[in-house]
């Protein structure tokens, strides 16, 4: 019902009988997420990472968000901690491969994206991670071939066809880019980087019409 003082209220009852309750120090964090209370977020996930090592569940949350502040050595810590490293969890390799992309260890999360593909070869999240990765360390033939696997299982996926049209750029692919620029403007005409690419496309056609089109639009609805 959106009560989140009365919601925390209950929860905290709860911990007066059972002070580590894991379900319960994880909806704590998903209240402190919800009233933008970071301290009390990382703390509550902390407490439960501690009291339960083998709980995947708040090591999982807590380094996604370590992630989202680009932080990967937190998030690397965090996923491991108290636990050796499970090499063969894919939610272990995962964070892993995303930690290592930001440290700029392309190989490293080439390495780990890989051995996620092995048992689930379309999972989507590792092959626009390897890809990610492939393009960082100037493999863009084995990226294109991973992002054409994603869109291949679901033409909709708006990330495949902005690295595909980011790649097209980088090879001065005209055709190619506004192949992937008008699926995109279909699929998610407002979506922020699709009007972006849209800026950079009008200006790369000598279109300057279209780019303040797009750059009005940007403006309007993500005012920066």
């Amino acid at each position: 019902n959106k009560d989140i003082k009365t919601a925390r209220k209950h929860f905290q009852k709860i911990l007066t009988h059972n002070k580590n309750h894991l379900q319960t120090l994880i909806n704590l964090a998903a209240l402190d997420a919800l009233d933008k209370d970071t301290d009390s977020f990382v703390k509550h996930l902390n407490q439960a990472i501690d009291a339960h090592p083998d709980a995947i569940q708040p090591k999982l949350v807590l380094s996604r968000y370590y992630l989202t502040l680009n932080q990967p050595d937190k998030a690397l810590l965090t996923i491991n901690k108290n636990t050796s490293p499970n090499t063969n969890d894919p939610v272990t390799l995962l964070i892993t491969a995303m930690a290592h992309l930001q440290q700029r260890k392309f190989e490293n999360s080439i390495s780990e994206s890989s051995r996620i593909l092995r048992k689930s070869p379309d999972m989507v999240q590792a092959l626009l991670l390897r890809a990610k990765a492939f393009r960082a360390s100037n493999k863009l033939e084995s990226a294109i071939k991973d992002l054409s696997r994603v869109i291949g299982n679901n033409n909709k996926i708006i990330p495949a066809h902005l690295e595909l049209a980011n790649i097209a750029l980088q090879q001065k692919d005209t055709t190619t880019f506004k192949k992937h620029l008008t699926h995109l403007k279909e699929i998610a005409p407002d979506h922020p980087s699709v009007l972006k690419l849209q800026v950079v496309g009008g200006t790369m056609l000598k279109q300057p019409k279209v780019a303040l089109s797009a750059l009005e639009t940007l403006h309007a609805k993500y005012p920066s």
